[in-house]
């Protein structure tokens, strides 16, 4: 094999192209675009950040729908709702809950997206990404049928949902899957990594173009809808790209701890960051910013033990190995 090829399985590699490790390289950064931008947008009056704080967004999504459908070519759909609702909505409900009581929010505050649940749409996004991934999959067998209503149910909400931050992300987790499904993991092992770079530069060429064209404002909001996706998108897939290109940077290691508080990052970013309020400086900044770590950090170890007794008790009840008390005569 050519030294030129992106190799996969070469031991002399940090990481491996699509692996966990790698994956959670792309988690990790993603979820330092989302804090930047939160931060920025938000309370530094910094707006600049946006653009790769949707793109860290959609490759969250990218992410999601890659490692389900490589999780389905293993074991199917086995326990699938029990792994979302102990690794996803447990986790969520808990910080909801936890932040709602102690700022006196109700629940109609965050099924009507208002400010205090700043990322209840992306939770909203991912349920129905969920629902979708598990009825295509339930329901055919055929990879192209299942690609094609993927396809088909991401341009109904780009067409349909006039809120832009579901849109731009209407196409983000289909892709994931439809990575998976075309075994690109396979082409990259014979592709030529000069053949990348030119994908890679043809792509940050069309991200420029939609970048230009999503300031024009047109009147139509699905087309407006759609610049912006497919912007996003593209700088997602580019961020990606990189990556690949670069896997063979030790550097890279350093956002492996970061991926896997991720997703307990995102939950907590928005209510820590919130009591900035009035009294930004750089010590509250990073104060806040060590907090949420540390929280993050402790509710991610917290909630893996959880899933970790599940999976226990699963695996005793199929193998026998739990023993019930027996039923006093």
């Amino acid at each position: 094999m050519k030294q030129d090829n992106v190799l996969i399985d070469d031991p002399k590699n940090c990481i491996a192209v699509f692996s966990k490790e790698h994956f959670l390289v792309l988690k990790g950064i993603s979820i330092l675009f989302v804090v930047l931008g939160h931060l920025g947008n938000r309370y530094l009056s910094f707006p600049y950040f946006s653009p790769i704080t949707v793109a860290g967004v959609s490759i969250f999504l990218i992410c999601s729908g890659y490692g389900l459908t490589e999780s389905f070519k293993k074991k199917g759909l086995k326990n699938y709702w029990p792994n979302k609702i102990i690794r996803v909505w447990l986790p969520s409900f808990f910080i909801i809950s936890f932040f709602a009581v102690i700022n006196n929010i109700g629940v109609e505050a965050w099924l009507k997206d208002e400010p205090f649940f700043l990322y209840g749409w992306y939770l909203k996004c991912q349920f129905v990404c969920y629902i979708l991934f598990f009825v295509f999959f339930l329901l055919f067998k055929n990879k192209k049928l299942i690609v094609i209503f993927s396809i088909i149910s991401s341009i109904v909400v780009l067409l349909t949902v006039k809120n832009q931050m579901y849109a731009e992300q209407a196409f983000s987790f289909t892709l994931g899957v439809i990575i998976s499904l075309a075994d690109v993991k396979n082409w990259l092992v014979r592709v030529k990594k000069s053949r990348l770079s030119l994908i890679l530069a043809a792509l940050l060429g069309i991200c420029a173009m939609f970048f230009t064209m999503r300031h024009v404002g047109l009147d139509y909001y699905f087309i407006n809808n759609t610049i912006i996706m497919l912007f996003e998108l593209t700088l997602a897939v580019s961020i990606i790209l990189v990556s690949i290109l670069t896997i063979k940077i030790k550097l890279w290691k350093v956002f492996i701890p970061l991926g896997k508080i991720a997703f307990m990052t995102y939950l907590l970013n928005n209510f820590i960051f919130a009591y900035l309020s009035g009294r930004v400086t750089v010590i509250n900044v990073l104060i806040s910013i060590v907090i949420t770590g540390l929280a993050s950090a402790l509710l991610t170890i917290l909630f893996d033990k959880i899933y970790l007794g599940y999976t226990k008790i699963v695996k005793g009840k199929i193998n026998g190995t739990i023993k019930y008390p027996s039923k006093s005569k």
